[in-house]
């Protein structure tokens, strides 16, 4: 125990007092008292690498290092001990000034002194058996210490031997009476602001909390801090030399007034003065780390200094001045010589004022009185401005590049207009989702129906159960007895009972029944008149003549000028563009001029190679909203909403033929025209991949994909009507690929090769839908022409949706390129009058 107190011997682990006391080690595989379990288990505070060879070379390191250390320690305090009983058998001597507030370092010679500085510190012991030496040292100065004004910095912080910038801010002047939050500014720290942080560098801690207590780069962002001095930088300066660094100097000889001195700066030493009468120079002290000499044996002298050789001068004597001594009860005490470690450091350096113009006040600061003044000056220097004559700014002169750039981005649209879902995606959408909950609620409700049945069903069978349990014999009824007598009667129909000789009997019965002839014999007519007109309106006779209700069938509404677009109760099922569009013809019709009944989409050379506009007159807008038959102009304008779309989304290898210009009625009154317009179609366009030709006859739509590399069409129809309705076309398609192949080089066919597509989607019989199909079409060739997921799943939707929720989408479409494009004045097809 006492080699454990004395700290020779540490108990770990296996390794304790007990083991230690008996001599016996423990079993390698257990730990006493717990079990077999390991050490490393039973242990587990003291899981570190306990058995690894490296820590115990480094423990016999750490061992002689400190051996090494103390030897060393002993022999330097032998040697101070040694050097004090010298000085002190030696006698009193003088104390002399040191040379701190100079900037001179001390000659090489060790008899010759600098001379003292006006502003060094007097010598005074520290106590009653040691006088004291208070050393000054110079402050230091920073770049910072310069600073006049509001400037520019760098923030940096110690990362190891290096400072790395952390941020960048401001530093303000350090004044001697400057003040932080009323409190004195701590030595080595000036106030800065913090504008901008290093990424990475917001969680480093300041070394004087604000106010508030923020502690962290990120919370004091715009508000004044302390930093260090010698970690503000400023950028674009020449580093400043580093202040130097105040190295004991030897002790002086004996009688020269000992104590440590500040090193003054390095001069050319004096000659030597000769030493005045009656005494000798001191000699020189011994050199850092020489043993002190051996004292002489006891009862003798040491012997007389050796004079100088000849021509040698004298050493100079100490200074005249002479230190003030503290005398103290005990004179004969070993005198110990101390630093003051608080010295005294005069501040020499006077700072000026910063050059800062002082702010004016607030306007919250100011009294009732003050903002009385301001608000009456304000108020005449604006009565002065409005009389003075000014004269008109000079008109602004743009250069072309200027007024392009201009357009361009007033034109182009945003980041997030570009990224926005488009009206036909958001549309058909919506009608799945209300498909898809329609299709719910149809089955919850067919659910229901059948387990009510089978309720229903279950509670009869219960209810004959019971019945029949009360009835002990049941009787079977005529036709359920197991034996029958004669076979039952079947009575087949003979050719005199057919539908043609019934329906004879009927119209010889409606000529002989006397209710018909009464009522054809009142209105003047006889029964075979009565029924031919009852034939020509649809009705039956009766209902012709008023003897039973005729049927109502509702009327088909239909377009009024000036008059609704749409009927009342269904305004609530409009999407958002329809009823965008419906709340503007609504105004329009209010404050329109009599005589207006079009809207204009403007068409320029970039859009289709000419410029003219497409008139879209008022029933048409009527048609959309009714899902009616399309006319022209719809189409036009579709063909250039898909256009500007391809062009946002770089698809560059499909054009576009305008069916405003080429169509029927356009080929039969002008077809010298159409072929011009044609040609330039083809021409002009010649690089494409395919164009898409939306070709209007007669009262029906298709749709023609010119490929120019196959030389091919495709014809897609709705109705799947034969070629023969629609050869004028075909011909002139064919006169016009003549004259391109023979003017455009490239690998193209004589005659261009037509072919009807089979696996379009048809439309309902009785429908004037076609227009709305190729619009489809031409959807599935723009922003449906990649194999997606989401397309493929498009697709069979449509075949699930009814026409009029299956069209809604082009209809939202159609409304909102109407109201974006071509009524808005920023629109790409906006006309102006």
């Amino acid at each position: 125990m006492t080699q454990a107190q004395e700290g020779k011997i540490r108990f770990n682990r296996e390794n304790d007092a007990l083991t230690f006391a008996l001599g016996n080690r423990e079993h390698p595989g257990r730990v006493r008292g717990k079990g077999a379990i390991p050490w490393k288990v039973g242990f587990s505070q003291d899981n570190d690498p306990y058995s690894y060879r490296s820590r115990k070379r480094k423990t016999d390191r750490d061992a002689d290092l400190l051996g090494q250390l103390a030897s060393e320690l002993s022999e330097a305090k032998q040697i101070v001990n040694e050097l004090v009983k010298e000085r002190s058998s030696a006698g009193p001597h003088e104390d002399h000034a040191a040379d701190v507030g100079s900037q001179q370092r001390r000659s090489s010679v060790a008899s010759t002194e600098a001379p003292a500085g006006a502003n060094a510190p007097l010598l005074a012991p520290a106590g009653a058996n040691a006088p004291m030496i208070e050393i000054t040292a110079p402050e230091p100065r920073y770049p910072v210490d310069d600073v006049h004004e509001m400037k520019e910095c760098e923030l940096h912080y110690p990362m190891g031997n290096i400072s790395m910038k952390v941020a960048i801010g401001s530093a303000l002047p350090c004044t001697p009476e400057a003040l932080h939050h009323n409190n004195p500014i701590a030595d080595g720290y000036a106030r800065v602001t913090v504008e901008d942080i290093v990424q990475g560098c917001e969680d480093l801690e300041i070394d004087y909390p604000t106010p508030e207590g923020d502690v962290k780069l990120r919370d004091v962002k715009r508000q004044f801090i302390l930093w260090k001095k010698k970690y503000i930088k400023f950028p674009g300066e020449a580093p400043r030399p580093p202040t130097p660094r105040n190295h004991p100097s030897p002790p002086p000889p004996s009688g020269g007034g000992g104590g440590s001195r500040t090193p003054p700066s390095r001069q050319p030493t004096p000659p030597p003065n000769p030493p005045p009468a009656g005494k000798q120079p001191p000699p020189s002290p011994p050199p850092a780390g020489t043993p002190p000499p051996s004292p002489p044996p006891a009862g003798k002298q040491p012997p007389p200094p050796s004079p100088p050789p000849a021509g040698t001068p004298p050493p100079s004597p100490p200074p005249a001045k002479k230190q003030k001594q503290a005398v103290t009860g005990d004179s004969k005490a070993t005198p110990s010589w101390t630093i003051n470690p608080e010295p005294y450091v005069p501040k020499t350096t006077r700072v000026p004022m910063p050059s800062l113009k002082p702010l004016l006040p607030r306007p919250w600061e100011l009294s009732v009185e003050e903002t009385n003044v301001a608000a009456a000056a304000h108020l005449e220097k604006w009565k002065a401005d409005i009389k003075a004559k000014k004269e008109p700014e000079p008109k602004p002169v743009f250069t072309e590049k200027q007024k392009k750039w201009a357009k361009d981005f007033l034109t182009t649209p945003s980041q997030i207009q570009q990224n926005l879902p488009d009206d036909y995606g958001r549309e058909f959408r919506r009608q799945v989702a209300i498909l898809e909950k329609a299709m719910a609620e149809k089955k919850a409700l067919e659910e229901e129906d059948k387990k009510a049945l089978e309720e229903k069903e279950k509670k009869a069978l219960e209810e004959k159960k019971e019945a029949s349990k009360k009835c002990e014999k049941q009787v079977s009824q005529l036709g359920e007895q197991k034996k029958q007598s004669i076979p039952p009667l079947i009575v087949e129909a003979g050719t005199f009972l057919t539908a043609s000789f019934r329906a004879d009997m009927d119209k010889d019965i409606e000529l002989i029944d006397p209710a018909i002839l009464a009522a054809a014999t009142a209105q003047g007519m006889t029964v075979t008149a009565a029924k031919e007109r009852a034939a020509e309106f649809g009705m039956t006779l009766r209902a012709l003549l008023g003897l039973e209700d005729a049927p109502i069938s509702e009327v088909a509404f239909t377009y009024v000028r000036n008059g609704p677009l749409i009927e009342p109760a269904q305004e609530a099922s409009l999407p958002t563009q329809m009823r965008d569009l419906l709340r503007w013809y609504e105004n329009f019709i209010k404050n329109k001029a009599p005589e207006e009944e079009y809207i204009y989409a403007e068409v320029r050379k970039e859009h289709h190679f000419k410029e003219y506009c497409v008139q879209v007159h008022m029933s048409e807008l009527f048609q959309l909203f009714n899902l009616r038959d399309l006319d022209k102009s719809i189409l036009s304008c579709y063909v250039l909403m898909k256009l500007g779309e391809c062009r946002k989304k770089n698809i560059f290898d499909v054009g576009f033929i305008d069916p405003h210009i080429i169509n029927e009625y356009v080929l039969e009154k002008h077809p010298q025209d159409v072929e011009k317009d044609l040609y330039d179609f083809l021409t002009k366009q010649e690089l494409k991949s395919e164009i898409l030709f939306p070709y209007h006859f007669g009262f029906h739509w298709i749709l023609l994909i010119i490929q120019f590399d196959s030389s091919k069409v495709l014809v897609m129809d709705s109705l799947n009507m034969k070629p023969k309705h629609w050869t004028s076309i075909r011909l002139m398609l064919q006169r016009v690929w003549k004259r391109f192949k023979n003017k455009i080089t490239g690998e193209f066919k004589d005659e261009l090769t037509f072919r009807r597509l089979a696996n379009v989607d048809t439309q309902p019989p009785g429908t004037n839908l076609c227009g709305y199909y190729v619009c489809e079409y031409i959807q599935q060739h723009t922003s449906e022409r990649r194999a997606q997921d989401i397309n493929l799943r498009r697709n069979d939707l449509r075949k699930k949706l009814s026409p009029e929720t299956r069209f809604r989408p082009i209809q939202e479409e159609l409304a909102g390129f109407l109201m974006r494009e071509v009524l808005h004045p920023k629109g790409e097809h906006y006309y102006e009058d």
